[in-house]
């Protein structure tokens, strides 16, 4: 980058042009420009015409230094701080958005229960939602429907999170609505069963047991995770049932965990900062200031890399494969690491899986770290006359992967790529929810981001080759979802229709004897 002051040709700055050029450079780098232009071209002469070029350097620097901030703290320029409860709130401000969103997050999720009891909180998250005191259920969707917004609640891993988006010139509502959801509970009996039937719903299921045609791949998934963490129940290796929960354990669990210090409050949109202060001291101050309430600790893990082979539906001609490799959490400092290296994984397996040998459709990789505890996931879809084929495959490249690791000018192509997508996505005001969601403990300790930039920028060839020898295992564990064999499928036939025959043979019997009499 060289800047040409009015009057001034190339002829009259060509070694100045030299050093602005470098003053450019610690503009990258992030140092103070003031002291490079000043350092390289006033130094090097005191001609009158590098001392003005320099001065100009030293007026604009700031501008420029401004300028030449990484894009994530530009696109992500967050304001944080904790109430006096407890309550820890994030504001975004998007002054182009015409858009307002308020999420509410519980740090209570699913791997803070046994694999028995997982549904607790979920089932405690759509209790929230059947009505609250001052709402019952159709009155507190009306509310925001009606001011073309929407109301989402979910319960993850970690935590359970209650969104509400609409108008900008609603954040009075949707803070009120949102206070009401998580501080006024009904907790009546219809309710409770009204929760359990929605729970059966979504699952697809009206007990714990599957289908014994064939697992459902959400099921596969989970046995396969559980696996990759034997010995803790961060992930249960079957669908776990809500109906053995009783009330009055939910009651508990929103008055120990429902409380200002177990929570986050997030903020984005267009709003009056001002305004929207007031709104939560009126009403988020009133929620109980409680300690924070401890989290069961995890014990280590033995990851089983054993093979495992699910069932599909008996007609299902699809196979579905997946490859499993522990990872880390997004706040793990070899988060980028491993990133960096599911992308490059995933265009091997979409080169040569799809795009050589045409085994699979979209065989991808990515990084899962959305909780303390990460892993790598591969999947494609295929046939079952394929599988063993594309299989194959995908252990062939990850043991290349291994072996031979990731060449020093991949590693600086998909860094630029990282960066470039970071830079240039779209994002909406759910997604940055998103992001804060899982960066809010770095939020509240450092008041500010973590620049994605630059953690990606530092990251080097030779450490990524190193994290990839001593933490990857020999062989990844695999898992395949195929339709049963065509021993298994005559055979499941021959007992199904035995099954169907022993039924409507007594009715046949009882028909005929009538028809003979």
């Amino acid at each position: 980058m060289v800047f040409l002051l009015p009057g001034f040709t190339d002829d009259h700055i060509d070694e100045s042009a030299g050093s602005i050029w470098f003053y450019c450079r610690c503009l990258g780098s992030n140092s103070y420009p003031g002291f490079c232009v000043v350092s390289v071209c006033c130094l090097q002469n005191n001609s009158m015409i590098r001392i003005l070029v320099c001065f100009f350097g030293i007026l604009m620097a700031p501008a420029l230094s401004a300028e030449s901030r990484s894009m994530s703290d530009k696109l992500m320029q967050v304001k944080s701080f904790t109430a006096d409860n407890g309550l820890h709130v994030i504001f975004h401000h998007r002054d182009d958005s015409d858009t307002f969103t308020a999420q509410l997050v519980v740090n209570l999720g699913l791997q803070d229960f046994s694999c028995k009891d997982r549904q607790a909180p979920h089932l405690l998250e759509h209790m929230l939602l059947e009505g609250t005191t001052r709402f019952d259920r159709k009155t507190l969707r009306q509310r925001i429907r009606n001011l073309g917004g929407k109301t989402k609640a979910y319960t993850r891993e970690e935590s359970t999170y209650y969104t509400i988006s609409l108008h900008s010139d609603y954040p009075d509502i949707a803070l009120d609505t949102l206070h009401s959801v998580i501080s006024e509970p009904r907790f009546n009996k219809q309710d409770f069963i009204t929760s359990k039937q929605i729970i059966h719903a979504e699952q697809g299921s009206n007990s714990n047991s599957t289908s014994p045609f064939g697992k459902p791949i959400p099921v596969l998934t989970e046995m396969a995770k559980a696996q990759l963490f034997k010995g803790t129940e961060l992930y249960c290796d079957n669908l776990s049932s809500p109906d053995h929960l009783r009330l009055d354990y939910i009651k508990a669990l929103y008055r120990d965990h429902y409380v200002a210090s177990n929570m986050t409050l997030i903020v984005i949109g267009h709003f009056d900062e001002q305004a929207i202060l007031e709104l939560i001291g009126s009403r988020f101050m009133a929620l109980p200031m409680l300690p924070e309430p401890k989290h069961n600790p995890i014990p280590r893990w033995q990851p089983d890399y054993a093979t495992i082979n699910a069932r599909n539906a008996l007609f299902n001609p699809e196979a579905n494969l997946h490859l499993y490799l522990p990872g880390v959490g997004s706040t793990d400092p070899l988060a980028d690491y491993y990133e960096i290296i599911a992308e490059y994984f995933s265009e091997q397996l979409y080169y040569e899986v799809r795009g050589a040998k045409g085994l699979g459709y979209t065989p991808r990789a990515h990084l899962d770290n959305t909780t303390r505890y990460g892993y790598i996931e591969a999947t494609t879809k295929t046939t079952s006359r394929w599988l063993p084929e594309a299989q194959q495959s995908f252990v062939d490249l990850y043991q290349q992967l291994q072996k031979k690791g990731i060449p020093e000018k991949d590693v600086e192509r998909i860094k630029a790529k990282l960066v470039l997508e970071f830079e240039s996505k779209q994002r909406d005001h759910d997604e940055l929810a998103s992001i804060y969601r899982r960066n809010r403990f770095q939020i509240r300790e450092t008041g500010k981001m973590p620049d994605f930039v630059a953690n990606i920028k530092q990251v080097n060839a030779g450490k990524l080759n190193q994290v990839i020898a001593t933490r990857f295992p020999p062989n990844p564990l695999i898992a395949t979802h195929v339709r049963p064999s065509l021993y298994l499928t005559v055979l499941q036939f021959v007992l199904i229709s035995m099954v169907v025959t022993a039924m409507i043979w007594p009715l046949l019997r009882r028909l005929r004897k009538r028809n003979q009499s």
